[in-house]
Parts: C-alpha cells; structure tokens; sequence
C-alpha cells in the first residue's frame, strides 16, 4: 500500500517554519494529520537538525474518511480499509520509531474537534494541518475557544 505523502523538499520548508516559531531554543507543535507519519518523521528530524528542544503532539483518529462513492477506485478503498484494519496506525508507530523519533512525539487519536480543546491554551508554538477537511474542522474549533 502506498501510504507516502508528503515530499522529501519539505524538509527545508518545515526547518524554516521551526526556526520562525523557536523560542529559547524550544518548540511545541501540533501536527493534524499525522496518517502513516511521513510528516511527523521530517518535522521531528528537522527538530533534531536544528538542535531544538520540545515535541510534536500528533493528531489523528486514523479512521476511514473518503466517501468511496464519490471517490470510487482501488487507492481510495485500499486507503478507507488500511484504518479500518488499525494497519495505518500500526504503520505509524513503526514510522516514529525506526526513525528514532517516539520519544518527541505525543500520539492523539481522535478527531482535532475532540483533541485540540484539551490541549492547555498559549501552550503551542506552532500548529501544521495536513489536510483540508481537517482544516477546517480545525479552524471551526479554534474559532470556538474562549481566548
């Protein structure tokens, strides 16, 4: 299964990002949309290439979430099943960990609408959605804080 989404490039960008939010020499970040960890790999590499201290809180209920009748075709179902099976978080767990990752990253599960408001106010240096439905999700859940 092809679970590989994001592009080596990124590297340089997410380096960038992390410098702009680093106070101290620190940063603590949420990633929504975490999938097989492709992502949450290279922003915890770039972490450790620029010698940072922090973590990156992953978010993700990894469930099916494309409507195979809109989105009908072999990658779609293949993508709504690797979920269903936990195959996809199970992925992920081996992605952070060959990588040497895990111990910087804070794993979860749920939806960003469940997640987010339980994660302490001002408290985030620097926020990455992976994805647009969650996007959006994400900004109707930030919009309904109390700050």
């Amino acid at each position: 299964m092809e679970a590989g989404q994001a592009q080596p490039q990124r590297s340089r960008h997410f380096a960038e990002k992390l410098k702009q939010a680093s106070q101290n020499g620190s940063v603590r970040m949420i990633e929504i949309g975490s999938w097989a960890g492709q992502s949450t790999v290279i922003w915890a590499k770039a972490f450790d290439e620029l010698q940072l201290s922090g973590n990156l809180i992953a978010v993700d209920p990894w469930i099916p979430y494309f409507d195979t009748n809109i989105n009908s075709g072999t990658r779609y179902t293949a993508m709504n099943q690797a979920p269903a099976d936990g195959l996809i978080y199970k992925l992920f767990v081996h992605n952070i960990r060959s990588a040497g990752i895990a111990g910087r990253i804070d794993t979860r599960i749920g939806k960003s609408i469940e997640v987010l408001p339980s994660i302490p106010d001002h408290s985030i240096d620097l926020i990455y959605i992976d994805d647009r439905t969650l996007m959006r999700m994400c900004f109707m859940t930030c919009s309904n804080r109390n700050d």
